[in-house]
């Protein structure tokens, strides 16, 4: 009986310490960084907030379109880190005010995320609750 209350108290002592290293040295922040990235802050926060969108689905668009990586290409040809097309590039550009010179433009992060979000923005408009 020593043993088993023994063996309690030691395993109740080690999960206090490690809730107090995972608190001291904010292990869950590294974590929630590494899983749900906020990369590209300015841009999302800005445009997320013209376009009345909620920054985190936006985060989440872009983490699943091209993990923040601005130099991705699709096999459909989409660009940048919200993959997005061309032709649907220069048609929100054009409706929106957005300057796009071209194509290479997407590969700018705020241009696509800008683009991106109006985009997404008119979609919710047609199809969704307003």
């Amino acid at each position: 009986m020593k043993k088993i209350l023994r063996l309690i108290i030691i395993l109740i002592v080690l999960i206090g310490v490690f809730v107090v290293l995972f608190k001291i040295l904010k292990v869950q922040n590294i974590i929630l960084k590494q899983v749900y990235p906020t990369t590209y802050s300015e841009y999302v926060e800005k445009y997320a907030d013209k376009y009345n969108i909620d920054p985190l689905l936006i985060y989440s668009i872009i983490k699943a379109e091209s993990n923040f990586n601005p130099d991705v290409k699709s096999s459909s040809n989409a660009i940048g880190v919200m993959q997005i097309m061309q032709n649907t590039a220069a048609e929100i550009a054009k409706n929106s005010g957005i300057e796009l010179n071209s194509a290479n433009d997407l590969y700018n992060p705020e241009t696509n995320i800008e683009i991106g979000i109006a985009y997404f923005a008119s979609l919710k408009e047609k199809y969704g609750r307003k």
